[in-house]
């Protein structure tokens, strides 16, 4: 009698290890396919390349340019967008042309 008492306890706590190590197998395997996936989707967000907008010659900022101008048109020496110029290029020009006409700009947006 002893002997199958003993024998149902050890394949009871058995059968309950690995029903244990299974189940947490699958939640970790989860967990670390979640986090794989968002890893690759925080890179490709690192990785991509704004889409600029120049159809309006200043990088689809004229509304912005406006907004920060006294005037009401954009300037003929402001600095245009050349396609193939790298935005943080652009807007070093941008600032630059700021910088030595800053009677145009209005004053909440002038470099101080």
């Amino acid at each position: 009698m002893k002997v199958k008492g003993l024998l149902f306890a050890t394949s009871f706590l058995m059968f309950g290890a690995v029903s244990f190590g299974q189940s947490t197998e699958v939640k970790s395997s989860k967990k670390a396919a979640l986090n794989t996936r968002e890893a690759t989707i925080a890179k490709n967000k690192k990785n991509a390349q704004p889409v600029l907008n120049t159809t309006d010659g200043y990088m689809g900022k004229k509304e912005e340019i406006l907004k920060r101008l006294t005037v009401t048109d954009v300037p003929a020496d402001f600095p245009k967008y050349k396609e193939g110029t790298p935005a943080g290029e652009y807007k070093k020009q941008m600032k630059t042309w700021g910088e030595a006409n800053q009677n145009l700009i209005k004053e909440e947006y002038k470099i101080k």
